[in-house]
């Protein structure tokens, strides 16, 4: 029914358009289906319908219509004046030439690989670039491992916090969680004890005149406790890397997998190009008439 109505809304604003417009144009082009048309560009009926949205309201479909087959009209229109007005329109084209091949190259050569890429990169091999390759994922900054806690210095069970996170025990950390979980808003709990975090992001949630580095705070081997604007916040430190140390594999693995890929996907497609260049060659598509070697090596100052 939906589509019914648009096609009869569609129709009749066409309808509407040349009454007021005049028929005119190309007697040739076929209007049995047709919306509108510029010169010889036609909007068909069909084309339309896969435009519009579904689930519009009749009222809906009659403004998406109408908006849509104004702005076909007007850019069409705008398309046909400035192919008239532009006066080196052959640079245009060969332009236009260019990035229709390279869009089609691209799409091509992603396919291709697509289709040929290597299985998944195995944690071995991710393990052993990292390990030929250890100075090259030195830190920026530093990193640590632990525990946050930032809650009311009124906070009813603030005592038995301070002793669960003292503890770190796997029971005591659960009573943390259950306790953040029956009032979330009443404590910000963080616990990175098993992953790392950038020390930036820990020091930040700290109040502004918070000023100890992560490496002190690990030789402390004590929970790290101050109190401001009402307010207690603790940060228990259990491991840090200092800047320039070598990042731990963990860190860096989606990294080295992403490097990896990369590398295999750009020489992969130069061995496509080879390979099409080598078979055009071949088979005569491809004629050469000029020592492209030595010209390469003109160009390199050899």
């Amino acid at each position: 029914m939906l589509m019914t109505h648009l096609k009869s809304v569609a129709i009749l604003l066409f309808a509407a358009c040349l009454t007021s417009c005049g028929g005119g144009g190309d007697a040739a082009i076929d209007r049995s289906d047709m919306v509108a048309r510029v010169g010889k560009s036609v909007l068909t009926m069909p084309e339309l319908m896969e435009k519009v949205p579904y689930g519009l309201t009749p009222d809906d479909s009659v403004r998406f219509v109408s908006a849509y087959v104004r702005q076909w009209v007007d850019a069409r229109i705008m398309g046909e004046v400035a192919a008239r007005n532009i006066p080196d329109m052959p640079s245009v084209e060969e332009k236009v030439n260019a990035y229709r091949n390279e869009l089609i190259m691209m799409e091509y050569r992603r396919l291709m690989y697509e289709q040929n890429k290597p299985a998944e990169l195995s944690e071995d091999s991710l393990k052993a670039y990292y390990g030929q390759h250890r100075d090259d994922f030195r830190l920026e900054v530093p990193i640590i491992k632990g525990i946050f806690v930032k809650m009311p210095d009124n906070a009813v069970r603030l005592n038995e916090i301070r002793k669960w996170i003292k503890s770190g025990s796997e029971d005591d950390l659960d009573k943390i969680e259950k306790y953040q979980l029956t009032d979330p808003k009443a404590m910000e709990y963080d616990y990175f004890a098993d992953s790392w975090t950038d020390w930036g992001k820990i020091a930040g949630r700290m109040p502004l005149d918070f000023n100890a580095s992560p490496e002190m705070l690990a030789r402390m081997n004590k929970d790290f406790e101050m109190t401001r604007n009402g307010y207690t916040y603790i940060l228990k430190v259990t491991d840090v890397l200092s800047k320039d140390a070598v990042a731990p594999f963990e860190t860096v693995k989606e990294n080295i997998r992403d490097f990896i890929a990369g590398t295999m996907r750009v020489e992969y497609d130069r061995r496509l190009r080879q390979h099409l260049y080598e078979e055009g060659l071949k088979s005569g598509d491809v004629e050469i008439n000029i020592d492209i070697a030595q010209s390469e090596k003109t160009k390199n100052g050899e």
